[in-house]
């Protein structure tokens, strides 16, 4: 066949596959658009409820943001074992002191590590909770309590003045959050109760609730890439063919013009006689 032969047959299925392509796409498109408008649907219902709540989108902004926070505390109450209501009044507690949410949990897993390595006689926190006048017998008796510890420590520590021991001590203690944590440490006496006074506590069942809200959106949110994927499988063997027949029109399109500079350069020499 000659190479204009097979660039004609190339041309043909290349027309071919684009019109399959693109009949495969419009066949997906229409599902998609109509996909779409059932999801807006759904989640429209969703923003609608609570807007009407609050008539407005700010209101709407501030219940979604107490859901995360509602999630957040279950969610870091279940890394570091302490119960939602009384990680919820710490976390308001951290906020006052500039402390994030972060520096808190990772404060909260150093004490845990620290303080069960104490009660087995090894460790290098022993020292300090030594220094704090904290004794194993102390530590064995709160049973694991997280809470508990925390407020022992934090109120032996709050007694110190600030300075280089305190903040040596904090960081034995809670890790590299330690110094962070120190502004929470001289101010937590005072304003762990205020949680509940303003209302910002965050109950277990609360918690779940959020939790379950937040991971249905997800879920929603899985479904339409779900959703995408399938649509791009249905397509992608015509892409791959289209694909694939524009690589081999490239290597063709090259040897045509090689084809073409080989005759021109014959020419050239017929021309000129060399």
């Amino acid at each position: 066949m000659t190479i204009l032969g097979a660039l004609g047959n190339l041309v043909v299925s290349l027309s071919s596959d684009t019109a399959t392509f693109q009949s495969d796409l419009g066949r997906a498109q229409r599902i998609g658009e109509k996909f779409g408008r059932e999801i807006s649907r759904v989640l429209g219902n969703v923003a609608g409820a609570l807007a009407a709540l609050g008539g407005s989108a700010g209101f709407t902004a501030l219940i979604k943001g107490q859901i995360d926070a509602a999630d957040a505390a279950g969610k870091m109450g279940q890394k570091v074992g302490v119960a939602t209501e009384e990680l919820s009044g710490y976390m308001v507690a951290a906020r006052l002191a500039d402390v994030s949410n972060e520096q808190l949990q990772t404060g909260f897993v150093q004490l845990a590590k620290n303080q069960a390595e104490f009660v087995a006689g090894t460790g290098a926190a022993a020292e300090a909770f030594q220094a704090l006048g904290i004794s194993q017998a102390q530590v064995k008796a709160l049973n694991g309590d997280n809470a508990k510890l925390f407020e022992l420590v934090t109120g032996k520590l709050a007694q110190f003045e600030d300075g280089a021991n305190k903040t040596a001590l904090a960081v034995k203690i809670f890790g590299k959050s330690g110094a962070e944590l120190i502004p929470l440490i001289n101010s937590l006496e005072e304003t762990k109760n205020l949680a509940k006074e303003l209302g910002l506590v965050y109950d277990k069942e609360t918690s779940a609730a959020a939790e379950r809200f937040n991971d249905n959106l997800t879920t929603v949110g899985l479904s339409v890439q779900a959703f995408g994927l399938g649509i791009a499988k249905g397509v992608l063997p015509t892409l791959d063919a289209l694909s694939q027949r524009m690589v081999q029109t490239a290597k063709d399109a090259d040897g045509v013009g090689q084809a073409a500079r080989i005759a021109d350069t014959g020419l050239k020499l017929l021309v000129t006689g060399g």
